[in-house]
Parts: structure tokens; sequence; C-alpha cells
């Protein structure tokens, strides 16, 4: 009966509401479904030898330009997520559960 009373009173209120509420969850199901950036892994061995020998005659084999759980070059503000076992590019805001999660 108050949904009937209310809508009657202020229809426009209503469908304001409705649209605000509509594009929130589409945006909130799409940043939960969508993917977050992961960092690619080499095709086979062989890349990886190479991107190893790469960065030793650069001097930037350590932690922050290498992930040793992936066998990937980082890039910068990607980590190692260790729930889904990947580097995420931008790890800044990231969380496999949600989004708004960190």
């Amino acid at each position: 009966m108050l949904i009937i009373v209310t809508f009657s009173a202020h229809p426009m209120l209503n469908i304001v509401f409705g649209i605000v509420f509509a594009t929130a969850m589409y945006c909130f199901t799409q940043s939960v479904v969508s993917d977050p950036g992961y960092l690619p892994r080499p095709a086979g061995i062989s890349e990886q030898k190479k991107i190893v020998e790469e960065l030793v005659v650069r001097g930037e084999f350590d932690a922050r330009h290498f992930c040793t759980s992936c066998f990937v070059r980082k890039s910068l503000r990607s980590k190692h997520c260790r729930i889904c076992e990947r580097c995420v590019a931008r790890h800044d805001q990231y969380s496999p559960r949600s989004p708004l999660d960190d």
C-alpha cells in the first residue's frame, strides 16, 4: 500500500530512483565480472628464459621487476595475487572477491 501511495504522490522521483539504482547495479556487476588486468604469462620456457636474460643484462632481475611465482616481467604497480595465483597489472584497488575490498 505504501508503494502505491508513494508512486502516485511522486512518480518522477520513483522513476529517477529506479534509473539511478539500475545504473549503479549495472556498474557494480561490470566491475565484478570484468577482467582486472592480469599480466600475460609467457608462452613457454624459451620465452621465460628470454625475459630472465633480458632483465639480468639490464640489471633489473629483482622482486620489483620479476615475479618468481608467475615467471613474468612485472610492470609498475603490479603485484602477485595469492588467491588467484596471477599477477595483476594495477593491484592498487584489486580484490578477487569484490572490486571495492582491498
